[in-house]
């Protein structure tokens, strides 16, 4: 999926938190996102997917009920749909531990976003994650973003270390 303008987003934002939904939400139509679905828990963000087609951006919270978020990324992502290989999902989280920053990362999360957010950061991590898109994997074990960061070049300058 290439996403040519943030006009072209088609948002989908589970959060059981309405202050929170409401916040991203005002910051992305500041943003110029003109689409953005709200869905309290994953029943109705599965109703919300059905009827609008196709979501190309999710923003999802741990604590999304009945299922947490963590579980309904796994769900979207080993969905047999051209759709769900495409998908950006941006998961929000108010505190993490290693196990749940892994869980995250195994279920093919785009970007795992902790602690106190501003709509400055929630729009600085969203087109960092459109811009640097990933290869999309499909293994036995895992379906998602390419986990791998690439190695930076190696350094093109003057030595100046002296032996």
């Amino acid at each position: 999926m290439t996403i040519k303008s943030i006009e072209a987003l088609n948002v989908l934002i589970a959060l059981p938190n309405k202050q929170i939904a409401d916040g991203i939400a005002n910051t992305l139509r500041q943003a110029g996102v003109k689409r953005i679905q709200y869905a309290e828990n994953s029943k109705d963000a599965l109703s919300c997917m059905a009827s609008t087609g196709r979501i190309n951006m999710f923003f999802m919270g741990s604590d999304l009920q009945p299922h947490g978020g963590i579980d309904f990324a796994r769900f979207i992502r080993l969905t047999n749909s051209a759709m769900a290989k495409a998908d950006i999902i941006l998961h929000l989280a108010g505190d993490v531990t290693k196990d749940e920053v892994l869980s995250a990362r195994n279920a093919g999360i785009s970007a795992l976003m902790v602690g106190d957010l501003t709509g400055a950061d929630v729009l600085k991590q969203m087109r960092q994650v459109i811009q640097n898109r990933r290869l999309f994997i499909t293994s036995d074990s895992y379906t998602g973003p390419d986990r791998r960061r690439p190695n930076p070049p190696p350094y093109a300058g003057p030595e100046r270390r002296q032996a």
